[in-house]
């Protein structure tokens, strides 16, 4: 009986900790990868090479994390770890050694400090792959919607040519090419809401396991447990989304939206530049690569009280002016307008009022963490 109840909990810990965030993994990649060739196939050149490019230059960041990570514990096997790395697997390398330590039952991840590296991986994925190729899909789809829309006829515009001559000698040509575009626009259509919603639920999932983590670390109970990922899963959800509609509507209104959010990077890494003993928080990953993250997602922004107040203010107020922004600055006015600036602002809102809750139930507004008690949030968090 107990070898029956030991084999059932590694098989599931197998299914939870190695089979679906690789599966996740592998689709947000693999859907993009079929978008962008769709976008190709419907000769969309620009869309292409964009979709292509946030999923080759983020590949190559997530490897060279990967490497940091594995460098120290395959030291014997460099040579062929760094090949491994360069054809892009270094994420599968990661997952193959959990999952050889989950099924010979040497434990994983916390206890047996195997993969350390997959917490981050999964949050350098999701801020620099999943939440810009949301976005980037977003602003795709209103831009083709406008151009679309912009050249369609008026109602009551009158018609320059002979209808009758039309409809004997171009109607069959004619009705053959719309019903081939309409069935690609709505392929097309399909692929985009597939790859936005599998980017979305991975960005989810790992910047909610990056706080699942820290977590169980604090005994609480059950119910406890389970409310306080509720309330940060809904928490991230509406982070993300209003993130991540601000971003791609402002920028079909606006190009210059890259300096609004380098804008936002540079505040934050100089700020945790700033801060003392911040290098030993981050476990010496890069401050650049932190804030990065934070931009989109705040996630160890938590851990100084000063970082958590400037990354809420500057994401509440940066969404909000990007919305109103692209409000005045488009040219056309379409039916959602106003369900995305009510929708967005509220998110914002929402997002704010619910990571003031969350730092409450942690206690970190009212305490300053220092000396012994950050060394063992340290400890915790590895």
């Amino acid at each position: 009986m107990a070898d029956n109840r030991k084999g059932a909990k590694t098989v599931g810990l197998i299914f939870a900790l190695v089979l679906v965030p690789l599966l996740l993994y592998v689709a947000n990649i693999a859907t993009d990868l079929v978008l962008a060739v769709r976008y190709l196939r419907n000769a969309h050149p620009t869309w292409f090479g964009l979709t292509l490019g946030f999923v080759l230059v983020p590949s190559l960041i997530i490897q060279l994390v990967s490497l940091f990570y594995e460098r120290k514990t395959m030291q014997q096997y460099r040579p062929l770890l760094y090949i491994l790395h360069v054809l892009q697997l270094g994420v599968f390398i990661q997952y193959g050694a959990l999952f050889l330590h989950l099924w010979m039952g040497l434990g994983g991840g916390e206890s047996g400090r195997v993969s350390p590296g997959l917490p981050i991986i999964h949050l350098t994925e999701a801020v620099l792959q999943s939440m810009p190729q949301f976005s980037l899909q977003l602003y795709i789809t209103v831009v083709s919607h406008l151009n679309t829309t912009k050249f369609m006829p008026e109602e009551n515009s009158t018609v320059a040519f002979n209808t009758t001559e039309l409809l004997t000698t171009q109607l069959p040509t004619t009705k053959m090419y719309d019903e081939e575009g309409s069935d690609s626009e709505v392929l097309l259509l399909t692929l985009k809401i597939v790859s936005m919603s599998v980017s979305l639920i991975a960005a989810t999932k790992a910047v909610v396991a990056f706080f699942y983590k820290c977590l169980t670390k604090e005994n609480l109970s059950p119910a406890k447990l389970l409310a306080r990922i509720l309330l940060i899963t809904v928490w991230k959800l509406c982070e993300l989304c209003a993130r991540a509609f601000a971003v791609g509507l402002f920028a079909s209104a606006a190009k210059w939206i890259v300096m609004v959010l380098a804008g936002h990077w540079v505040i934050m890494t100089a700020v945790m530049i700033t801060v003392p003993d911040v290098w030993f928080t981050v476990s010496m990953l890069m401050c650049a690569l932190v804030a990065a993250v934070d931009t989109f997602s705040m996630t160890w922004s938590i851990f100084y009280i000063q970082t958590f107040w400037l990354n809420t203010v500057l994401t509440l107020l940066g969404n909000i002016a990007m919305l109103v922004g692209w409000y005045f600055m488009k040219d056309e006015r379409s039916w959602y307008d106003i369900p995305a600036l009510a929708f967005v602002v509220s998110a914002s809102v929402l997002s704010a009022t619910l990571g003031i809750v969350e730092m409450i139930l942690e206690k970190r507004i009212k305490c300053h963490c220092q000396g012994k008690q950050r060394e063992r949030q340290y400890e915790m968090r590895q």
